[in-house]
């Protein structure tokens, strides 16, 4: 069975099938293989690999592939159970679906058996009827996460009607918005809930979300100074001077003069969702005192980017603007804690040092200026609650012109859409006739860039969060460049290193009571964050696209990742006992880390604030099984 793992794996005939039913196969694909990924309940040794089926099941219209079993999970009784077809591999996933239909059969009577393809919901309902209530009294999240299935499935379908829309060609297609609004086509790869928005309509979803490109203008509120912070940046007056025209600039002052809102207040944009949603709410009190004022709606045009909260105003592409929303995306509040940005612009000065003392990064590696920020602050408030990252406010600055000369900025999460029956219109419009000769010496310049500037970092004890949505590349003419990075909040750090290089502790503020991820004690720790987000999300997600598009065995990408990252290794200018460390965990460690998803949403309670619920477990190293694979050493 070819590894390769495309749309058609789910249904060939995909663009003639109703949204909905697209909608289901995608979210079940991914919901299956996150279920055999982490065992969630036991799974893996619950079921049975088989190559055939119980006597008397008769499912023609599937047979068994080269390479394929059946993964038969019986219930107690015997009597019914689920059945769907795998692949047993030696990279990060050991048992993996192969293609969809999930079917649920049970018997009338011994030997007649009938059935039926059920999705991802009905597969949490039947799961609940097999696992102990003691197993289930351990996810208080269960019902949660079986609701946020639900969205998801809807707004997946919505999300294929916006991509429908989508007809960018010529210079337009290379707009950072028009990338942006690609990237969204995938949303987080592998993640079963990526797409739920809990908390909006369908008509929200089709206003607000990025990929119908739809604009929209922003709510503006005054704010008493004096229950306002603010970053090191600029003062929160260039919100307006940056971001509207000069019409709706004017509208907009002659506003706030009309509610009393002189120079001791400051004008905040607000997301209209949010503004109709949650500050009547959540500032109900600040609002009748006047310390929070309203004072124009729908001013401006901005579209939404793949982040959705984060806005591009039409005029300008090179300044982003950042919103909270409090709707629920990965499991999390889409808030902006004021502790996030104030950790963010820290971690930004770090990395402009740090930039500045090593040849290879000042050639390859530049940031956003995200210093511009402010946020709601009661003075006698809780600095740690939900409450502050629900009227705050980024400016994200992208690097100049003479940075980016004739080049275009791609976010990496752009590049891992498509499969064989809808390419990626980007590649589309760098080869007319795109195949495996042309992506994979592609693919390998851009594993260089990433994996060179990674580990670069990991030498200073430093590792950003190198997700597809946090990096962007500079590409010339069809070749990657450079690397951009935003978010910095994220910035994670294992200290002797840091220190060993001559570098201090930026001093992050973490909430009491809940554990440090930014500051890490042990090398091993800050390198899963590379391991995880930067091979097995990032660019693994780029490689399992690439392979469906071009019909290339994903073995081939994961030998470019492999043979690139050990290239890397042995140039990098660091200290043997580093090189050793980094040798050992990337090449030589029988087990790689692994990002769960589907647990940590199960054993939820509360919001979770702006922090999205993960836990680590483990998988197969795919570095060291390539090698075993090819004989390299």
């Amino acid at each position: 069975m070819s590894e390769q793992r495309g749309t058609s794996l789910i249904d060939p005939n995909h663009n003639h099938i109703s949204d909905r039913k697209w909608a289901q196969q995608q979210v079940n694909y991914d919901f299956i293989n996150a279920l055999l990924f982490e065992n969630v309940g036991g799974i893996r040794e619950r079921g049975i690999l088989a190559s055939r089926l119980p006597q008397g099941l008769n499912l023609t219209e599937a047979p068994l592939a080269d390479g394929e079993a059946w993964f038969q999970l019986l219930h107690p009784s015997g009597q019914e159970g689920l059945f769907f077809r795998v692949c047993l591999q030696k990279k990060l996933q050991p048992v993996r679906l192969t293609r969809l239909p999930v079917w649920k059969a049970w018997q009338n009577e011994p030997g007649c058996w009938e059935h039926t393809e059920i999705h991802a919901v009905e597969v949490m309902n039947w799961l609940r009827s097999i696992l102990p209530q003691e197993r289930i009294e351990q996810f208080p999240g269960w019902d949660g996460f079986v609701k946020e299935l639900e969205t998801a499935v809807r707004h997946t379908a919505l999300s294929r009607e916006g991509k429908r829309t989508f007809s960018h060609t010529g210079d337009d297609l290379f707009s950072l918005p028009s990338l942006e609004r690609i990237a969204s086509f995938r949303d987080r790869p592998f993640h079963p809930t990526s797409r739920a928005k809990t908390g909006w309509s369908d008509e929200d979803y089709r206003r607000y979300s990025p990929e119908f490109g739809q604009p929209f203008g922003v709510d503006w509120v005054a704010v008493d100074r004096r229950f306002l912070r603010q970053g090191g940046g600029e003062d929160p007056a260039v919100f307006a001077d940056l971001l509207l025209k000069g019409a709706d600039r004017q509208r907009l002052l002659n506003a706030a003069r009309e509610v009393g809102a002189g120079s001791d207040f400051a004008l905040l944009p607000v997301h209209p969702w949010q503004m109709e949603h949650v500050l009547p709410k959540v500032y109900a009190d600040e609002l009748q005192r006047g310390v929070v004022r309203p004072v124009a709606k729908d001013v401006g045009r901005f579209r939404a980017t793949s982040s959705l909260r984060t806005l591009v105003p039409e005029q300008r592409e090179d300044v982003h603007l950042k919103l909270p929303l409090g709707i629920g995306s990965l499991g999390a509040l889409r808030i902006l804690p004021p502790r996030y940005m104030d950790n963010g612009e820290k971690a930004q000065a770090f990395l402009e040092h740090l930039i500045q003392m090593d040849p290879v990064l000042k050639s390859r590696l530049l940031l956003c200026d995200e210093t511009t920020w402010c946020s709601f602050q009661d003075p006698d408030g809780d600095p740690f609650a939900d409450k502050p990252g629900h009227l705050a406010c980024q400016l994200r600055r992208y690097p100049d012109g003479d940075e980016k000369g004739d080049g275009i900025w791609v976010p990496m999460s752009a590049l891992a859409v498509g499969d064989v029956q809808e390419p990626n219109p980007l590649l589309e419009s760098w080869w007319n006739e795109a195949d495996s000769e042309t992506v994979l010496p592609l693919f390998r310049e851009l594993c260089q860039l990433f994996v060179e500037t990674a580990l670069t970092c990991a030498c200073y004890g430093v590792m950003p969060e190198m997700h597809g949505q946090n990096v962007l590349v500079l590409f010339r003419k069809g070749e990657p460049k450079k690397l951009l990075l935003r978010d910095h909040d994220t910035l994670r750090l294992h200290v002797p290193w840091v220190e060993a290089a001559g570098l201090k502790d930026p001093g992050y503020t973490v909430k009491p009571g809940t554990r440090n991820t930014l500051i890490l004690p042990t090398p091993e720790e800050m390198l899963a964050y590379f391991q995880t987000l930067g091979i097995e999300v990032n660019l693994y997600a780029i490689a399992e696209a690439w392979s469906g598009m071009f019909g290339e065995e994903e073995s081939v990408f994961w030998r470019q990742i492999r043979d690139v990252t050990a290239g890397v290794l042995s140039g990098l200018s660091c200290r043997p006992e580093v090189r050793l460390t980094l040798k050992q965990t990337l090449f030589q460690a029988e087990c790689w880390p692994a990002k769960w998803l589907i647990g940590p949403l199960l054993e939820r309670t509360g919001t979770g604030g702006g922090s999205m619920p993960s836990g680590l477990g483990n998988t197969q190293n795919p570095l060291r099984m390539t090698i075993e694979k090819t004989g390299a050493r």
